[in-house]
């Protein structure tokens, strides 16, 4: 069961009014973080529930951290042995590491171009 302090941040994250604003506005990477943050204070029950209604459908701006690679890894190492392994070997072939690779496609959008999930 989910506790009402949870629901509560949650839905703040997702009703912030920010998230309204035109895409990839900058000032929607606090939302953003946030509802990361969330996620990796949460227990499985909680997760799945984020997972289940996360908004795909929103663009968010995504922060790019100065060292990219060294966060990539410690996101790796959070993760169930079957899909860690995957992510060091992915983040290990360079040749690998395009988004193609990473289920990305480039599709034309009245904002212009934008890689857009291929499921």
């Amino acid at each position: 069961m989910m506790d009402a302090a949870f629901q509560r941040r949650l839905r703040a994250i997702l009703d912030d009014p920010v998230l309204s604003l035109t895409v990839l506005d900058p000032r929607t990477e606090e939302p953003y973080q946030q509802l990361c943050e969330l996620f990796m204070e949460s227990n499985e029950e909680q997760r799945a529930h984020i997972r289940a209604g996360w908004p795909y459908g929103r663009e968010w701006r995504i922060p790019v951290p100065g060292n990219a690679e060294a966060l990539f890894r410690e996101v790796a190492s959070a993760a169930i042995p079957e899909m860690r392994k995957l992510l060091i070997d992915w983040i290990s072939e360079p040749e690998r590491q395009s988004p193609e690779d990473g289920g990305w496609r480039l599709v034309e959008t009245p904002d212009g171009p934008r890689y857009k999930l291929r499921w």
